[in-house]
């Protein structure tokens, strides 16, 4: 932990130290006693291998951040601060290997293949979810998503400076410094393109997947290998996560780190849990009152099973410390901040904080509880502790697991577990935000490992074998069409060829928040229809529509503004605030990252009735038919030459040729 501390204070100093003047000489002496002082903390800490091995992965991280700083940003990063966090990145990864050298009494063994005998389920489970996210690259961003891309895409111009930094690593007035910092290499080896960015994500959820069968195994060690790796796919292919997959945001991040942040806990790898604690509170700033509960529960859960000398013999302190530091930082940060961040500068309205409001707790109870088939899981859960009781579980005391790690420490990552699911009700419930789906991506761990905790207990596994395969494949299709429930308890809309979900309830008019119908109108869409891969045909719609009518020039599209004036901005997402939109004709797609590439431009006119539309050519115009409303009140001053539709699941889109107006 020393070490660690003074490797990142040392880094901050010869950081600093970089950007002034001096001769190569000075340089490399300054690097050389960089290197001693390592050497030295790691020697009188006594590191053991784990930790070195932790260190590694921290210090090739930190080559590769840096690395990729200095080989793509050019002169727009301070090029020496880079040179400095890199090669003291590399001094620690070169102290890392020989200190697994030395602290490594024989040679493991365990070969590639020997590795894979045991986890090729998780990897054929991984693999299935990398082939089904492959479509997700040829999209473009919508709502929120599309916010966040665009501001990721100026994150190349960061040049690790105080000020720089608490402007593009703040995304969107998010403290999202963690989130900023784990897609920074690939924004900048993908140069900030869309394509990048979602590989990030990808990889992202890949390690997440992985993680999930060990730490269920920490977790309960009486659990089957068949439910270990079916409530890995559960979690995997969840309308939550796969569902949410073509988004890019802060929330799908969270639930990633927290599987991390448990994995670590329970392995006892703590430089690895301070570094993820850190980007886990600073990814969203409502994860500090998860990471609170978490750390809260877990060590009462210490302190009550053991002595105070028992606690700091197991690490119990050091585990305070690192949940400490994440939380001192946090605070540190948001007092420095106070006045521009997106929670306290909205502390004041009546939206984005911490309030009472009767309708939202409602929404977001039956979001969590109901929507897209929680309340199948939940109802089989239920039924399961009601009817089998005491008589249809296990009664055998928990053992050691074969990497021996103690009960006690399973107990406290349960603990930190339930912790965490209380700070996630409690913000989910009394943090008043918008009600998007995505808010809520995290819950699906918790009820993962609530059906591991169940199957890990049950005695009539053919039973559970049965429901647990039945939930599942209706579950995953929940990726796909609307189950009734859910159908019966949020608002429809006419997506043409059947109805979609949306879960806006109110929305945020002057400060406030307003249930006005005239006001919610124009928000029934932006960011309200995701919440499953049903949204997904609205772009396959317009693709196709824009795909029949190409013939290689600029396309005007005039939109009616039947949700006023977010109806572009709910179809086609926010990028349009500040991007433009062209047409790739060999991939079919609507694209954002095509200047200088010479394809053709779409433009998209917003026009309400009666109103003549702000265009100087009736060349190549049309008129979007969209199934929500009866268009044709706004074609009446138009003259409709032809018309085509196209259709994508549940959704119905058209296109009107005009050639002018009446």
């Amino acid at each position: 932990m020393l070490l660690f501390l003074a490797l990142i204070g040392l880094s901050m100093v010869f950081a600093r130290v970089a950007t002034i003047e001096m001769s190569m000489l000075a340089q490399f002496f300054a690097l050389l006693l960089a290197g001693a002082a390592c050497i030295y903390f790691s020697h009188s800490c006594m590191l053991s291998k784990r930790e070195y091995v932790e260190l590694l992965i921290l210090a090739l991280f930190g080559l590769l951040f840096t690395g990729t700083a200095v080989l793509c940003n050019g002169e727009r990063v301070y090029e020496r601060i880079a040179l400095a966090w890199g090669l003291l990145s590399l001094v620690v990864t070169v102290l890392s290997a020989h200190g697994l050298q030395v602290n490594s009494s024989k040679p493991s063994g365990a070969s590639i293949v020997a590795w894979l005998k045991v986890r090729w389920p998780v990897m054929i489970i991984a693999a299935i979810y990398v082939v089904a996210y492959i479509p997700n690259f040829d999209l473009w961003v919508k709502g929120d998503s599309a916010t966040y891309y665009r501001l990721m895409r100026e994150l190349p111009n960061w040049n690790l400076s105080f000020d720089s930094t608490l402007g593009y690593a703040q995304l969107g007035g998010h403290y999202a410094y963690g989130f900023a910092v784990l897609n920074y290499p690939i924004s900048l080896l993908f140069g900030g393109s869309l394509f990048g960015l979602r590989f990030g994500h990808l990889v992202m959820s890949c390690l997440a997947i992985t993680m999930i069968p060990a730490l269920l195994r920490k977790l309960f060690p009486t659990l089957r290998e068949v439910y270990v790796y079916g409530c890995t796919a559960l979690l995997a292919f969840s309308p939550l996560v796969f569902g949410l997959s073509a988004e890019f945001t802060v929330d799908a991040y969270s639930l990633y780190l927290l599987v991390l942040i448990s994995f670590f806990h329970i392995s006892r790898a703590r430089i690895l849990l301070g570094a993820a604690c850190l980007a886990f509170i600073f990814t969203k700033e409502v994860n500090a009152i998860v990471l609170c509960l978490y750390a809260v529960f877990a060590l009462a859960y210490e302190i009550r099973k053991s002595s105070v000398s028992e606690f700091v013999h197991n690490g119990g302190l050091a585990d305070a410390l690192m949940f400490l530091i994440a939380g001192g930082f946090f605070v540190l940060v948001a007092y420095m901040q106070k006045s521009s961040a997106w929670t306290t500068s909205q502390y004041v309205s009546g939206m984005n904080g911490l309030g009472i409001n009767g309708l939202y707790i409602v929404t977001k109870v039956k979001e969590m509880l109901f929507m897209n088939g929680h309340w199948l899981l939940l109802a089989i859960s239920v039924l399961t502790v009601a009817v089998w009781g005491r008589h249809g579980v296990t009664g055998s005391r928990l053992h050691l697991d074969n990497e021996g790690y103690v009960e006690i420490g399973r107990g406290a990552c349960r603990a930190g577990m339930a912790g965490a699911f209380v700070g996630f009700v409690l913000y989910s419930l009394f943090f008043v935000t918008y009600v998007t789906y995505r808010y809520i991506q995290p819950l699906i761990l918790f009820l993962v490992i609530g059906i591991a905790a169940i199957c890990s207990r049950s005695r009539r596994s053919r039973c559970m074998d049965c429901l647990l395969m039945g939930a599942f494949v209706f579950y995953v299709g929940c990726n796909f069409f609307t189950d009734p429930v859910t159908q019966l308890l949020f608002k429809n809309l006419d997506a043409g060829n059947g109805r979609v979900i949306t879960t806006r309830t109110f929305i945020e008019v002057n400060n406030e928040a307003s249930t006005n119908e005239r006001d919610l109108k124009n928000y029934l869409i932006s960011n309200a229809v995701v919440y499953n891969r049903q949204y997904l045909g609205i772009e396959r719609c317009i693709e196709s529509l824009i795909a029949d009518v190409d013939n290689g020039d600029m396309i005007t599209v005039l939109v009616p503004a039947v949700f006023g004036d977010q109806t572009i901005r709910s179809t086609f997402g926010s990028a349009l605030d500040t991007e433009t939109y062209y047409w790739d004709a060999k991939t079919g797609n609507i694209v954002v990252d095509a200047e200088g590439q010479g394809l053709p431009e779409l433009h998209l006119v917003e026009f309400d009735k009666g109103e003549k539309p702000p265009i100087t050519s009736m060349e190549d115009t049309y008129v979007l038919i969209m199934p929500f409303e009866d268009v044709s009140g706004y074609l009446e001053c138009f003259d409709v030459v032809d018309t085509v539709y196209e259709s994508s699941g549940v959704w119905r889109f058209g296109l009107a040729k005009v050639s002018g107006e009446r």
